[in-house]
């Protein structure tokens, strides 16, 4: 889906990606050629979080998912804790689940990430 986007000139996010899978299912368009043949039945590799963590090329950049973001995070020494009031992801002894967002906007990575409330 994600060469579909880019094929057609439009970003690849979320909700273009939404989009024209609900079209292609819509109006019954086979997708099974979109699988490369020498990745059939190949598992996927994990990434390492050194290898989420850095800035994507802007004609291949594609959204992370929050979950994997947090983990990479994690994973690198992060504290979990909202950048700008500090609190922690536990409010009144429930947990308060933080979105990772970034500083200046980009979030293909050119800039710096940081976790908020959502």
């Amino acid at each position: 889906m994600n060469d579909v986007l880019r094929y057609l000139g439009i970003e690849v996010v979320g909700g273009h990606h939404t989009n024209i899978t609900r079209r292609i299912k819509a109006y019954g368009i086979s997708t099974s050629h979109f699988r490369h043949p020498s990745r059939v039945g190949v598992p996927k590799q994990r990434r390492t979080p050194e290898q989420i963590l850095v800035a994507q090329e802007p004609t291949k950049a594609r959204r992370m998912q929050s979950d994997r973001l947090r983990w990479a995070m994690a994973a690198v020494g992060v504290v979990e804790l909202c950048a700008m009031c500090g609190t922690e992801p536990l409010w009144q002894g429930h947990p308060l689940p933080l979105e990772v967002d970034h500083i200046d906007g980009d979030w293909q990575g050119r800039g710096r990430a940081k976790g908020r409330q959502s």
